[in-house]
């Protein structure tokens, strides 16, 4: 194992040496460039409520320039960070593959999970956004997670919107309530 790997720091582009959320700038190609990633099937972004205040202000409340801001973020980023408030959010997915050291190997086809890690340190590649309701954001695209970076699955008898408030809230609540 390269050093480094089980945290994602081979996925830094600038500056090197950085962490994946302290980076400006990481490589989000979704295909597995080690055995501790996973790549997820992102469904929602739940953009932290201060970013997604900024963000509508700035878009003066159009979608489509909305969807711009955010779509321009990930793209110049390739995670979802924004710079002027200096957060990113929480996603749900479900896994699509899986490194052998991964702990995300395990979970059964179709599970939602959510990283318990911030939006700012996970390498993301968006293709569309569907929908905008309040912080949360539809999307079809791919994440990039690390075999350091706890999840919780999202169990059917909790709504999925509460799932994902109570996780971008509290990565506490999860050992709660999950």
């Amino acid at each position: 194992m390269a050093s480094g790997e089980a945290y994602g720091l081979h996925r830094v582009i600038q500056p090197v040496g950085r962490a994946p959320q302290g980076a400006d700038e990481v490589q989000n190609r979704p295909v597995l460039q080690s055995q501790h990633e996973a790549i997820l099937n992102v469904e929602i972004l739940n953009l932290d409520a201060t970013s997604m205040r900024q963000l509508r202000t700035e878009s003066g409340g159009d979608f489509q320039k909305l969807k711009a801001l955010i779509l321009a973020i990930i793209k110049k980023r390739g995670k979802m960070h924004n710079e002027v408030t200096n957060s990113g959010g929480v996603l749900v997915g479900t896994v699509e593959a899986a490194g052998s050291a991964s702990p995300y190997k395990d979970i059964p086809p179709g599970t939602r999970i959510i990283p318990l890690c911030s939006l700012t340190a996970i390498p993301l590649t968006v293709d569309s956004i569907t929908s905008i309701h309040d912080e949360q954001v539809a999307v079809k695209g791919k994440a990039i997670v690390f075999s350091s970076y706890q999840f919780t699955t999202v169990p059917n008898r909790i709504p999925l919107k509460v799932a994902l408030s109570c996780v971008d809230v509290s990565r506490y609540l999860c050992q709660i309530f999950f």
